[in-house]
């Protein structure tokens, strides 16, 4: 439930919102793969993109082939990367 309701309060732009909706989503199920993906997505979304990172790895450690997580981690790494120059 808390994992929908994060979805809608991104569509609806309430990043924090949307974060606390995860946070507990994640507390309840801290194996579903995809609420650390929706999570990283959000931090990127609030240019934490430091957290989206430990949340993409997270992802990925849970879903070894989640393609989606993969490429949007790589992203995360050319922006820290850049951001670190």
């Amino acid at each position: 439930v808390y994992y929908n309701r994060g979805k809608v309060k991104v569509d609806m732009k309430d990043y924090s919102g949307a974060l606390q909706d995860y946070n507990k989503s994640i507390n309840l199920d801290p194996s579903y793969s995809q609420t650390y993906n929706s999570r990283a997505f959000v931090k990127y979304l609030l240019k934490d993109y430091n957290g989206a990172f430990d949340d993409y790895n997270k992802a990925i450690e849970l879903n070894p082939e989640d393609s989606n997580a993969i490429k949007n981690r790589d992203i995360i790494r050319k922006i820290l990367e850049n951001i670190n120059k």
